[in-house]
């Protein structure tokens, strides 16, 4: 039996210095690092318009500091005193009207970005300016939120004329570009003159939509002898009821924008409408 001892020895040994061979290292748990989602940008192209004009509202969004993914969804959220006001599909230049508006609405990112447009209306059914004051409007992506605000001012009483916002704003200085001004209290004949540097330039009058929320379609003018290497901005001038008894004008100033040349030598894109 003493024989066997120093053999029974040395196989546990090597049992045991087999096992350790053969016994797999523990893998390290893996880091997890969660998405960091933000909204650096949510802007609107006005902080202050009269009651029944659209505001467009643009957002960017990242994750983990890169532009989101297309199709990541943008929750939106709006309050504020009045009856009628919300998010609605398109910027209503082609039609202006004040259907399916959403205090809540959803909308997806391209390259990061997604714009949608804001509106706030009377109550056709009430009389009087309810709609005037302060509005918020929320956007949230996943962990991250964002919000700005816009002011609503009400609409002159009577038959006065008030201009509320021309789209697009801006354009080349070549002009050819077709813009429509909205207004309150519209009433054809009309003449639209862009005034750059205090030198008037014709604009040529494409549709007139009269009435109280109407507007006029317009295409711009060339701003031949100015220099068009540098951003500047024109004002506009309406006049309504040309030649009439009721014979108005109207002023939006430096509401247009020129762009330089070197911005649009090539296909430019000013926006999409509708968005949806």
């Amino acid at each position: 039996m003493k024989k066997l001892t120093p053999f029974i020895a040395l196989a546990a040994l090597l049992a045991v210095v087999g096992c350790g061979g053969d016994s797999p290292s523990a893998s390290p748990v893996p880091t997890v690092v969660p998405e960091s989602w933000a909204i650096p940008r949510l802007a609107v192209s006005s902080g202050q318009v009269f009651v029944g004009t659209p505001v467009q509202v643009d957002i960017d969004v990242t994750r983990n500091g890169s532009p989101a993914p297309d199709g990541t969804v943008i929750e939106l959220l709006s309050s504020g005193p009045g009856a009628l006001f919300g998010f609605t599909r398109g910027n209503l230049t082609a039609e202006k009207g004040f259907i399916e508006l959403r205090r809540d609405a959803q909308v997806v990112t391209e390259g990061g970005s997604a714009t949608v447009f804001f509106l706030v209306a009377d109550d056709p059914d009430q009389e009087g300016d309810q709609s005037d004051g302060s509005y918020t409007i929320q956007a949230r992506v996943r962990t991250a939120l964002r919000s700005t605000s816009v002011s609503y001012l009400p609409v002159a009483a009577g038959d006065s004329l008030v201009l509320t916002s021309i789209n697009p704003d801006r354009g080349p200085y070549s002009g050819g570009q077709t813009v429509t001004i909205f207004g309150v209290n519209i009433e054809a004949p009309v003449e639209v003159f862009f005034f750059l540097n205090g030198r008037p330039y014709a604009a040529e009058i494409v549709n007139v939509v009269e009435g109280y929320d109407g507007w006029i379609v317009v295409i711009t003018p060339a701003f031949t002898g100015e220099d068009s290497s540098i951003e500047q901005r024109a004002d506009v001038r309406v006049t309504v009821g040309l030649g009439s008894d009721n014979e108005q004008v109207g002023r939006l100033l430096q509401a247009y924008t020129l762009l330089p040349s070197s911005q649009t030598s090539g296909p430019v894109i000013f926006g999409v409408s509708p968005t949806s």
